[in-house]
């Protein structure tokens, strides 16, 4: 079997480099740019230079060519932007190969946050006051971060800080004190792998970011789902109330799968990645 990894710069690919390579999985890790971290790994067999996935169109045309000429059976996509742009042109990248990301249908919800919200909200799950762009803050400090993609998150404290940041797709959140607590999972086709849970000691920044510290334990193995992925809910503090902020995804893992939105991330995730 061959897997093309994208976003070979990532630590996050260059531990699926390694894992695929070691259960004898030949792997092409593919990158926007020469010097990706995972083209230097001795697992990887061929390395391959993209498109910026930006430029979806291009990208794709370069995506099936690669396919067909590498002779490429599954295509496992990392980032954000690469995970994206294949689950909308998911039917197209199947008739070449297999695409283990959620459909289109899911993805939308799972790439923008404030899609992400609502559907939270829909089915209950407290999250943080949400304010439209350009609607009064009556509490400050608020939490300003893109409405797609992860990382790029800002905290403010005045009206004048605000009208500064809160500019272009952003999503603007009342700011919740207290500890992160992250959840882990991984299913084959709706059996449980493996679950793993863990309480954030320390982040950087201070206010809110990747995680430097932590301490974790694994979780029984005990409900059926399907997919893989990640929840940080944030224990408030002062009432003990969890709330879900921005970093909530969904998606369903299996291959060709129709099923609606109902599970967590379509992408790998590290602890770091928030957004």
């Amino acid at each position: 079997m061959r897997v093309l990894v994208t976003d070979a710069g990532f630590k996050h690919s260059l531990s699926a480099i390694r894992n695929l390579s070691q259960h004898g999985v030949d792997v092409v890790a593919a990158a926007p740019r020469k010097l990706a971290l995972g083209f230097f790994s001795r697992f990887c067999a061929e390395r391959a230079i993209y498109p910026a996935p930006e430029d979806e169109q291009a990208f794709l045309d370069w995506l099936v060519n690669t396919i067909r000429t590498r002779r490429i059976d599954v295509v496992l996509p990392i980032g954000d932007v690469t995970t994206t742009a294949i689950s909308r042109f998911k039917s197209r990248i199947e008739r070449y190969a297999r695409v283990p990301v959620a459909d289109w249908e899911a993805m939308r919800i799972a790439s923008s946050k404030p899609e992400t919200m609502r559907f939270a909200e829909a089915l209950g799950i407290a999250i943080p006051r949400t304010y439209e762009v350009g609607e009064p803050v009556d509490a400050y400090p608020v939490v300003v971060k893109a409405s797609e993609g992860s990382g790029r998150v800002r905290y403010v404290n005045t009206a004048a800080e605000l009208a500064a940041w809160a500019r272009g797709r952003v999503v603007v959140q009342e700011y919740v004190a207290g500890e992160g607590r992250a959840f882990f999972a991984l299913f084959d086709h709706g059996v449980p792998r493996a679950m793993f849970m863990h309480r954030r000691l320390r982040e950087y920044p201070i206010t809110g970011g990747p995680t430097c510290d932590l301490r974790g334990r694994g979780v029984p193995v005990a409900h059926r789902t399907r997919g893989y992925g990640r929840i940080v809910p944030v224990r408030d503090g002062i009432s003990g109330r969890c709330e879900v902020p921005l970093g909530v995804r969904r998606s369903v893992a299996r291959c060709g799968s129709s099923e609606a939105p109902r599970r967590l991330p379509p992408r790998l995730l590290g602890s770091g990645s928030t957004g």
